[in-house]
């Protein structure tokens, strides 16, 4: 049946203890996957007790506006904070 297909694509059904923290990077104009994607995948996470963190980019698109120097920077900085 269809919505089991979809929980099977939606990473937040896959979220346990053992989950590695997230960083989550989505733009607010993505045409492609609409940012609330990303807001009950954090929600669920935090629910986990998941390290996590949304960043919504305004007028970011999927990628465009997203991949840009500023906001790796942050991804590199959010690694950097995972090493044990």
């Amino acid at each position: 049946d269809n919505q089991n297909k979809s929980c099977l694509a939606d990473p937040a059904t896959y979220i346990s203890a053992q989950s590695a923290p997230f960083l989550i990077l989505h733009g607010d104009a993505d045409p492609l996957v609409p940012h609330c994607q990303s807001e009950h995948l954090y929600d669920r996470l935090k629910a986990g007790q998941i390290p996590a963190e949304l960043i919504l980019i305004e007028g970011g698109k999927h990628g465009p506006g997203v991949l840009i120097p500023e906001y790796i920077q942050k991804m590199i900085t959010f690694f950097d904070q995972q090493q044990p």
